[in-house]
């Protein structure tokens, strides 16, 4: 992801970490990687259309 961002790891790692407090992504841990889920509900309560996205 860093290389299609621009962003540092450390960077994106931060902000990642603010979305996760937020609940508007979920973190799940495999082994010493983490992949990200979009709180799909959250944003769809919002009124934002996540098929946009």
């Amino acid at each position: 992801m860093c290389q299609k961002s621009l962003l540092s790891q450390p960077t994106l790692s931060h902000h990642f970490q603010r979305l996760v407090e937020a609940g508007v992504v979920a973190e799940l841990k495999i082994g010493v990687a983490k992949r990200y889920k979009l709180n799909r509900s959250l944003l769809e309560c919002s009124g934002i259309n996540v098929n946009k996205l």
